[in-house]
């Protein structure tokens, strides 16, 4: 079975102006010194990196890519555009789409644990997970925990013809916190993914406040202290393995 192989991100603003791109060029360093180092870390290195985007960030997208350091190839598709999408994919029986969020990172075996898991649905779209994770703040080193049963950190295996096919295309699930109940999806092992905490977040902090409202976390339990098995080491540590 040939698998090509995407890491899908996106550069996005719920309000969009042109006087964003101040946000969007703060989201892309975060991109480039934690997601996009992690992506060139990785033991499994036969991928893209896919990141769409709206029209008016994509001059600011496209710059930072001419600038990013040596690693994985990195191509700016424009949101909506089915036809971009389409080109980019070669021969192939599966296309391996996995999300990755702008300022989220991966541990070192991540994709590989991704690249050599089987399609549940030989003839449909199937799926991948990593469940529980690390959450991490940039601003002072405090660790935590993550936890979501249907995560943003998954993987849609999909067959080439579903995938160059427009209207199958269009009834994909895309809402994380349904992909479990809706394809087939494989569980992996827990803490091969980190979200980085940077106060620009809000989407992750009313996340975990709401876990917290509904009991399912201990007040305390998204920052812990020298109890944290991370306490004292850094981002890189855990994406090299050295966690």
């Amino acid at each position: 079975m040939k698998i090509y192989h995407q890491v899908s991100t996106r550069i996005h603003k719920s309000t969009l102006s042109p006087g964003d791109s101040l946000w969007v060029k703060d989201r892309l360093e975060i991109f480039r010194d934690y997601s996009y180092w992690s992506l060139t870390q990785q033991t499994f290195q036969e991928f893209a990196v896919v990141i769409t985007t709206t029209g008016i960030y994509r001059s600011v997208v496209e710059e930072m890519i001419a600038n990013l350091p040596q690693g994985p190839k990195v191509v700016c598709v424009e949101e909506g555009n089915v036809q971009q999408r389409i080109d980019l994919i070669p021969p192939c029986d599966f296309v391996y789409s996995t999300r990755l969020d702008s300022d989220d990172m991966y541990h070192r075996d991540a994709l590989d644990l991704v690249h050599q898991c089987s399609p549940l649905d030989k003839r449909g779209v199937s799926c991948s997970m990593f469940a529980r994770g690390f959450s991490y703040d940039i601003r002072d080193g405090r660790w935590g925990k993550y936890f979501n049963p249907s995560s943003p950190f998954h993987t849609f295996m999909i067959p080439r013809g579903f995938y160059c096919d427009v209207a199958k295309m269009g009834t994909l699930e895309h809402k994380h916190g349904r992909i479990k109940s809706t394809y087939p999806t494989t569980t992996f092992p827990d803490w091969k993914f980190c979200v980085l905490r940077h106060g620009a977040n809000t989407t992750t902090d009313q996340f975990l406040a709401d876990l917290r409202r509904k009991g399912k976390l201990p007040p305390k339990e998204v920052f812990t202290g020298k109890n944290h098995a991370c306490f004292g080491r850094s981002v890189q540590d855990f994406v090299q393995g050295k966690i």
